[in-house]
């Protein structure tokens, strides 16, 4: 029952809520440094361009689906592309 009155309170719903997005900005900069190693990793000339790109993405599933295309993109025009048409939408 206390645990109930707790979780309706303004102060329980403010620790969480603030819990909340501390975990979507780790997750934001986890998702962000990947991005970035595999563009290192396939195609270092292009590095700065994707950390320029992703440091300004904040939504995680977009930031996911462009992980997908980084990482399938087949040389690095189609990537430096992809990172150019993403930096425009």
């Amino acid at each position: 029952m206390f645990q109930d009155i707790m979780k309706d309170s303004w102060v329980y719903q403010e620790i969480v809520q603030e819990s909340e997005e501390r975990g979507l900005a780790k997750g934001l900069q986890a998702q962000r440094r990947v991005i970035v190693n595999i563009v290192r990793n396939r195609f270092p000339e292009l590095e700065e361009l994707a950390s320029r790109h992703v440091a300004y993405m904040n939504d995680l599933d977009a930031l996911s689906l462009l992980t997908v295309s980084v990482a399938s993109a087949p040389d690095v025009d189609a990537l430096r592309k992809l990172l150019n048409d993403s930096i425009k939408s």
